[in-house]
C-alpha cells in the first residue's frame, strides 16, 4: 500500500550516544508533535544553542585570533534583523558573512570550518531527548542515519543494535527517505524499521521557517 504524504513541522536535536563496545558518536533526532512551548523544551534547546555558540567562538578564535568581536557583532545583527531568540544555524550564516566581509575569505570554506564540530561540543544525551519527547507526547525519529553509518563505518548488525537500544528509550521511527540516504541504506533502514515495528519517515532536510 502507498504511504500518505503529510507535512510535519518539528525540531532537530543533536545528541550524544554512549554505549560499551561502540565508538562515542553523535547524531540527530527529529522531534515531532511535542509541546514546543514547554519550558523543559526551551531549556534543552537553549543548552544546544549555547553549545553551538561555544563552538563558533572557538572556531573564530582559531581562525582570527582573540579580540575579533565578530561573534558579538553577528548576534547583534541577527537580533536586529529577526527580533527573536537566536537559532544557531541562522546565527552561523550571519557569522559566515561577517567573516567573509572582514577577511575576504572563501565563503564555502568558512562555512565548512564553522560546521566542524566535535563530540565534546555537545551537551545533550540521547536519553534526555527521547525521554522528554515521550513525556511531552511527541514522536522521535533518527535523522539521516546513513551519515552516522558512513562516518563511523557501522555494520548492519550494529545499526540494528543501536536502533533497538534507542527504541527501548522511546524512539518511534527512522528517517528512511532522505537525500543523504543512498538506496542501499534506505533498504537497510526500512528492513530494520519493519523488524522492530518502527515508523518509516522521509524528509528533505528543509530547515526554513
Amino acid at each position: 500500500s502507498k504511504g500518505i504524504d503529510l507535512l510535519f513541522p518539528g525540531s532537530e536535536v543533536s545528541v550524544l550516544y554512549r554505549r560499551e563496545g561502540l565508538p562515542l558518536m553523535s547524531f540527530d533526532i527529529l522531534c515531532y508533535g511535542w509541546k514546543l512551548d514547554h519550558p523543559d523544551f526551551h531549556a534543552l534547546q537553549r543548552r544546544g544553542i549555547e553549545a553551538d555558540f561555544g563552538h563558533y567562538q572557538r572556531q573564530l578564535d582559531s581562525m582570527l585570533g582573540s579580540g575579533h568581536g565578530i561573534f558579538v557583532e553577528a548576534l547583534s545583527i541577527y537580533e536586529d534583523r529577526f527580533g527573536i531568540h537566536p537559532k544557531s544555524r541562522a546565527v552561523r550564516d550571519v557569522i559566515v558573512q561577517a567573516v567573509v566581509d572582514k577577511t575576504g575569505s572563501d565563503k564555502a570554506e568558512v562555512k565548512r570550518t564553522l560546521k566542524r564540530r566535535g563530540h565534546l561540543d555537545l551537551t545533550v544525551n540521547v536519553e534526555e531527548v527521547l525521554g522528554l519527547v515521550r513525556y511531552l507526547g511527541g514522536a522521535s525519529v533518527v535523522a539521516h542515519a546513513a551519515l552516522t553509518t558512513k562516518y563511523h563505518k557501522l555494520t548492519g548488525a550494529q545499526n540494528l543494535e543501536i536502533v533497538r537500544d534507542l527504541q527501548s528509550l522511546g524512539l518511534n521511527g527512522i528517517e528512511v527517505g532522505h537525500p543523504d540516504n543512498p538506496e542501499a541504506y534506505q533498504t537497510l533502514f526500512a528492513k530494520i524499521a519493519i523488524e522492530l515495528g518502527l515508523l518509516q519517515f522521509g524528509g528533505s532536510d528543509y530547515h526554513k521557517r
